[in-house]
């Protein structure tokens, strides 16, 4: 026989039941409410059967107290961790391909070669104008002025090519100090969101006396302040744009946070702190870079931690991101690494790479012609430094003397009016002989650079800059189509959805007066019990 049951349990099942189904609608409508709001997770309410356990029974609830209702056990949100973590991978490789493409483009830009006004024009011109000249030709000095014209020309271009590779350089270096303020400012927002997440555990009372942990309790991370989450989990997803990063929870409810693998923000209250430094050979040369004692140029750019780690471009350390792509470009000298020293990653082929290829075409240019010149050097550095892109000039000799090139090794022209074109000749033939531009010992190059005509090397590094582009372009394009695909599987989950949350808010409705025609259903009855009872006979 069962015992007889409360005579209000069943008001009191629906007030706790009509309870949850009002909380239901409440988070539908805050949902609604943050369709558009950046970073927002859809959030749900849980919830479980309300259970009344006899101790005698254990866990199995009697006949008479079954029925107790629902009740709401937390808000959680929805999200898919793993969905998360691909997402700021492919975000990472994304960002360290976006900014290899925009750079190797800008450099495309500056060494066009089909530009008419760039080196490859004048240079075309210049060999036009050497091909004039003739033993019958009487405008020969007119020629050799335009040639000389013309050679001053060449000259600027180079100079203008390496001042402008020079300024993307410079604003790569711009670029990762701008991003490095960045990063350390997402670790300190991190640090300060850790701490407001542990505070509101504590105060929502959601956590287990737990002895085995350092505070001596864990909380229900299952549950807890949704909206703080959101906002840690919008400042890891930027991060990612700058390297590869990695989230984990804590028992206490914080996350720590590593970026480059190395943990940068701890559960401890600490935050690491990133800073640049430029190194020449194994000699740290910040600070005369910054007082202008030393072109930054010349130097590695480095990243280290405050506690004296350094942010290695390497796959066990930084292997993606913006932050990567700038030490990338900035110190990627390729096959000239060996040659510019050990301060250079010669992993790819960054700004270093591509003025070294100026470099090159200037110096053997100019030590070609210099040696084909019999009556003395037609280019110069203006100093004892060997030429390069910076300093080439036409020589004080030729600047003065326009015939130069037709001379003898004594500074004489053949007697009469004729031109003895064999020292001229000579000059010509630089255009069709293979010059040595390889520049580099290193056994990585691939391409022969040592048997080249110029026109054949201005052709060679145009190739050379539309193959890294076009590489850079596709890994860019795979990592950003995959990303895109991630997100909007990432959004599928966490995102709200109008007409799954219009669905959602017709259910719980009905769900809230049906809970309300119960507690009237049963209202009537207990009056029938009180006041019509008994009553038959009298």
């Amino acid at each position: 026989m069962s015992s007889l049951r409360p005579s209000f349990m069943g008001i009191e099942s629906m007030k706790q039941t009509m309870y949850a189904a009002q909380k239901s609608l409440d988070i539908t409508g805050n949902n609604i409410a943050n369709v558009n709001t950046v970073g927002y997770s859809r959030q749900r309410a849980d919830q479980v059967s309300i259970s009344v356990n006899a101790s005698s029974l254990y866990f199995n609830t009697s006949r008479a107290l079954a029925g107790q209702g629902a009740a709401t056990s937390g808000i959680t949100q929805i999200r898919d961790k793993l969905l998360d973590k691909r997402y700021r991978d492919l975000n990472s490789g994304t960002a360290m391909a976006s900014i290899a493409t925009e750079n190797l483009k800008d450099i495309e830009n500056v060494l066009d070669v089909f530009d008419t006004t760039g080196f490859y024009g004048i240079y075309s011109k210049f060999k036009d104008i050497l091909s004039q000249f003739g033993t019958e030709n009487t405008d020969r000095k007119e020629l050799a002025n335009v040639a000389l014209e013309y050679g001053k020309q060449m000259c600027q271009s180079i100079k203008n090519y390496d001042t402008e590779i020079d300024k993307i350089h410079d604003q790569v270096r711009l670029n990762a100090e701008t991003s490095l303020d960045k990063v350390n400012s997402i670790f300190e927002q991190i640090h300060k969101l850790n701490d407001q997440i542990k505070d509101a555990y504590v105060t929502s009372g959601d956590i287990t006396v737990d002895s085995s942990e350092l505070l001596g309790y864990r909380v229900n991370s299952e549950y807890g302040p949704n909206e703080l989450k959101d906002s840690l989990n919008a400042l890891v997803d930027e991060l990612s744009t700058y390297g590869n990063v990695n989230l984990t929870e804590n028992s206490d409810g914080t996350f720590d946070v590593e970026f480059a693998n190395h943990l940068c923000v701890k559960s401890d209250k600490t935050f690491a702190k990133l800073e640049m430094a430029f190194y020449k050979g194994n000699t740290d040369v910040t600070k005369q870079v910054n007082d202008g004692d030393i072109d930054a140029k010349d130097c590695a750019m480095k990243f280290f931690f405050n506690d004296g780690t350094e942010m290695k471009g390497t796959e066990s350390s930084l292997a993606s991101g913006a932050m990567r792509g700038y030490l990338d470009m900035y110190n990627g000298a390729g096959v000239y690494a060996t040659e510019l020293g050990n301060e250079f990653d010669g992993a790819s082929n960054g700004v270093p790479y591509y003025r070294e290829m100026i470099n090159a075409l200037a110096n053997t240019m100019a030590e070609a012609f210099n040696k084909a010149c019999a009556a003395g050097d037609m280019f110069t550095s203006g100093s004892t430094d060997q030429i390069t892109a910076e300093n080439i000039k036409v020589s004080d000799d030729w600047k003065n003397d326009a015939m130069l090139i037709t001379k003898n090794e004594l500074g004489n022209v053949a007697t009469g009016e004729e031109l003895n074109n064999e020292y001229l000749n000579r000059i010509r033939a630089v255009i069709d002989k293979g010059l040595d531009f390889s520049r580099t010992t290193d056994s990585a190059a691939t391409v022969d650079q040592s048997n080249m005509t110029i026109d054949q090397y201005v052709s060679y590094w145009e190739n050379k800059l539309g193959q890294d582009i076009s590489y850079t372009q596709s890994v860019y394009d795979t990592y950003n189509s995959m990303a895109f695909s991630l997100s909007n599987q990432r959004d599928s989950v966490m995102g709200v959805n109008m007409d799954e949350e219009g669905a959602n808010l017709m259910q719980f409705q009905k769900w809230y007066n049906a809970s309300a025609r119960m507690m009237t259903a049963l209202d009537e009855a207990l009056d029938k019990i009180i006041n019509g009872m008994g009553l038959v006979g009298r």
